[in-house]
């Protein structure tokens, strides 16, 4: 199909051409992205699989695991930058759920990361979209609202993340302690 002379196709089928151009890491993270955006799901994969997806077909195999690693609630990380902090997390087998609404009896926000069974909360910051003024005092807020809904709470910086990994895990080990603890840091 063509608009305005520039060939689209539907993002399912971007997928699959990513999974046979791409190093199938690198296609999942782009895919996650694509997800993220809302231009495609894992249902909507599904379905492109159930009408596209004969044997022979280049790119196929890998596209029918990408769903089958995420479990049916399953959100993709919002940015780049937390999609490398889920990459660490997963190497060093510490489970945590990205973009998850959290609060106590109000809706305190989308948070980056959640435990799945404590209350511990990661955010993941960057120079880009927390170092202005009004962007501390708003995280200043958020994670006072969270401590006082009884997470703990942890964040990491952007430098960390692509310079000093190690970081991410300590920050995130010492916080999953402290909220078995039952004390907030």
């Amino acid at each position: 199909m063509l608009l305005r002379d520039v060939p689209v196709v539907r993002p399912e089928l971007l997928a699959l051409h990513l999974f046979v151009v791409c190093h199938p890491t690198r296609a999942a993270s782009l895919v996650d992205r694509l997800w993220s955006r809302r231009l495609l799901s894992g249902p909507s994969i599904e379905r492109f699989l159930a009408d596209m997806g004969r044997s022979g077909r280049n790119g196929i195999t890998p596209l029918r695991a990408y769903p089958e690693k995420r479990p049916e609630n399953y959100v993709p990380p919002a940015s780049g930058l937390e999609g490398r902090v889920q990459d660490i997390l997963d190497a060093h087998g510490i489970a945590m759920r990205a973009q998850v609404d959290t609060g106590g009896e109000n809706w305190t926000g989308r948070v980056d990361f959640r435990h799945p069974d404590l209350p511990f909360v990661l955010e993941v910051q960057s120079e880009a979209h927390h170092k202005a003024l009004t962007d501390q005092e708003h995280d200043a807020r958020r994670r006072k609202q969270l401590v006082a809904d009884g997470f703990t709470y942890d964040e990491v910086w952007d430098t960390d993340v692509w310079a000093r990994p190690w970081i991410v895990v300590d920050k995130v080990r010492a916080g999953i302690e402290a909220a078995r603890g039952g004390f907030v840091r």
